[in-house]
């Protein structure tokens, strides 16, 4: 994953619990380098361990870290510079889960190693939307959870994300979100 992933995990760790709690969580994880660097692309296993050694210091589940992290890449991502990109991939929800995949392709240009996840939906009979979230990397489908209640304030939306199925059976994680629910 590409270092402003990481950056990401580091500013919300420092944002709910301090810099003290960073450094604990660095050195846990056996992060040596001083910063990481947005457009470089690091091995996946720095991320994980980095979510691992915050979910062993702050006592958190890993699943829970995910879900916070997914909410926070949101605001995160567009104050890092990437706030006009998401503005313009949609005006509403379902708009922007629609224009996901063309928002990674756009992004692919400056991070050519990127490997994006994929994403489709459907509509329900009872209006919900059914969201399906196809990636290489294993156990990140709370993280999405997280994306998707992020971007249900975002668009200022009254709704519920409930993670359904995990990839095993389909090739895909599938969420449902129940609009209006609270």
């Amino acid at each position: 994953m590409y270092g402003l992933v990481n950056k990401a995990v580091e500013d919300l760790v420092i944002s709910t619990k301090g810099e003290s709690t960073w450094k604990v969580v660095k050195q846990r994880a056996g992060i040596i380098d001083p910063v990481f660097i947005s457009m470089q692309n690091y091995d996946d296993k720095v991320t994980y361990d980095l979510v691992a050694a915050a979910s062993s210091e702050l006592n958190i589940q890993a699943e829970d870290i995910l879900r916070s992290f997914g909410r926070h890449w949101i605001l995160y991502t567009a104050r890092e510079g990437y706030g006009d990109l998401l503005d313009f991939s949609g005006n509403s929800l379902i708009e922007f889960i629609e224009n996901l995949d063309n928002m990674h392709a756009r992004i692919a240009v400056s991070m050519p190693d990127l490997n994006p996840p994929s994403f489709d939906h459907r509509e329900t009979s009872s209006g919900d939307l059914e969201v399906h979230y196809y990636s290489d990397r294993p156990g990140l489908g709370h993280m999405v959870v997280g994306l998707l209640e992020g971007l249900i304030e975002k668009f200022n939306e009254t709704a519920q994300v409930e993670y359904v199925q995990t990839k095993h059976a389909l090739g895909y994680e599938t969420f449902t979100i129940k609009f209006g629910a609270q």
